[in-house]
């Protein structure tokens, strides 16, 4: 009796072991679009100078540090992720985080750091298209081109925000990153040169 009641407990660990084995192969997984990376994915060490609208000068400067990405297993599925840190001399650092959700919607959260890093604007990329995150108080504009300060940028999107306390607007283009930013207060950051990594 003893036998075969271990026997029989063996039979059902195996079983378990596989099925638990099996459940997480079939994992889901969520994985970051490249168009969407293209926005927003840059290398350590990548810098974005800034001047503002009343002068030629260097006001602003961002630095990418702390580039993190990888998979987060979150039980039921696994989601691609990365993060970034960009230092500022001359403003507020800024923090980025890039994930995948379900359904195909990627999003991108940027945090300032304001006595602790805090949400200062978010969207979501779906069937191709950057989308507001909050609805009908951020809008996005798409710019196929669009010049800012004389220069010339294609593939550009604009983000109007309502719900942000400290942007009114921002400007991001492809495998450039922030070409503009507008404070709440009116002030324009725009970019004066750049160099990604």
């Amino acid at each position: 009796m003893k036998l075969n009641s271990l026997i029989i407990i063996g039979f059902l660990a195996v079983g378990f072991f596989y099925a638990g084995c099996e459940k997480l192969q079939n994992k889901k997984q969520f994985s970051l679009k490249s168009e969407f990376k293209e926005y927003f994915k840059f290398g350590e060490l990548s810098t974005w100078n800034y001047k503002n609208q009343t002068s030629a000068n260097v006001v602003l400067s961002h630095e990418l540090l702390k580039f993190q990405e990888g998979i987060m297993d979150l039980g039921e599925a696994k989601q691609e992720f990365f993060e970034y840190e960009l230092k500022a001399v001359g403003g507020k650092n800024l923090l980025f985080r890039a994930i995948s959700d379900a359904d195909n919607v990627n999003r991108l959260s940027v945090f300032v750091f304001d006595t602790s890093f805090k949400i200062a604007a978010e969207v979501y990329f779906v069937d191709g298209m950057i989308k507001p995150f909050y609805g009908d108080n951020d809008k996005v504009v798409s710019h196929p081109t669009i010049v800012i300060d004389g220069q010339n940028y294609s593939n550009v999107f604009e983000l109007q925000l309502g719900t942000s306390k400290y942007y009114s607007k921002i400007y991001f283009a492809k495998n450039i990153g922030i070409i503009e930013r507008d404070d709440k207060l009116g002030t324009q950051f725009i970019l004066k040169n750049y160099s990604i990594k």
